[in-house]
Order: structure tokens, then sequence, then C-alpha cells
């Protein structure tokens, strides 16, 4: 079809929702955390919620096999938004990707606006299995056997 039937198109506005995120995420690119603004309403936001005692407990991600999680956060993203959502699965795996360490709360405050009511529950259950994972992390024959 012509530009115009596209862009009214669910998959035309999927890309178009797509291309915004994308191009707002490029202008972060080079910031340092602690300059960036949502840094602060991050930690705003966390000051008023309650989150589960083991989420102070780090998780080395270098230890964790994290696409074995993928299949897992694909099963529960897809129970909890009622259909199978690429974008937020692949936005979950990023959220864990992206840091050596990652912080459970930030992930659960980026994650509300998706998961809402559920967010609480999803994260309380990854970080468990994740803080599994990380604790089987052996070294077999000189080399790291990532925990699953």
């Amino acid at each position: 079809g012509t530009t115009r039937e596209r862009e009214r198109s669910p998959l035309g506005l999927l890309l178009a929702v797509f291309f915004c995120f994308f191009s707002t995420m490029a202008e972060f690119r080079g910031v340092s955390a602690s300059s960036d603004g949502r840094n602060k309403a991050d930690k705003k936001l966390m000051a008023k919620m309650k989150f589960p005692p083991n989420f102070s407990e780090k998780c080395d991600m270098k230890k964790v096999a994290l696409e074995v999680f993928r299949p897992w956060v694909a099963k529960k993203v897809t129970g909890y938004v009622g259909m199978e959502d690429d974008i937020l699965i692949n936005m979950v795996m990023a959220e864990l990707e992206n840091e050596d360490q990652p912080d459970p709360r930030i992930v659960q405050i980026h994650l509300t606006g998706f998961l809402e009511r559920n967010t609480g529950a999803f994260m309380a259950e990854l970080w468990k299995l994740l803080l599994s994972a990380q604790s089987n992390y052996k070294v077999v024959g000189g080399k790291p056997v990532k925990g699953m």
C-alpha cells in the first residue's frame, strides 16, 4: 500500500513507535547514569516502593547463562499481558544484559508501565532465579560454566 495506508495499519503504528523509541535511545548514548534525568526519577520512585529483601543481593550477569532465561521471560510476559510481546520480552532481556550487575529495583521501575501490578511478582521470581543461577556458576577444567 501507500505510505498513508502503512501509517494507519497496526504494523505501521508499531514501526513508528519502534523508530521513536530507538531514535530517543540514541540520544542517551554517551550520557553517564549520574547525569541522566531518569536516574533522579528512578531514585524518587525507589524511595516510595517496597522491594523483596533479596533485591539487595548483587547478581553478576557474567556468571549467568541469560539465553536460558529468554523462554521463561517470554512465557511469563505472555501470561501477564495476554499476548506474545517480542518488544517487551527484548526490553526485559536488554535490562539484564546492559549491565554486569543490574539493580533489580531499577529494572522493576522500568517494567512497571508494561507489566503494571504484575511487575513485583515477576521481578521477585526472576531475581530469585538469577541469584540461583549465579550460585551455580563454577569453573570446570579451568573453564567457567555459567549457571542455568
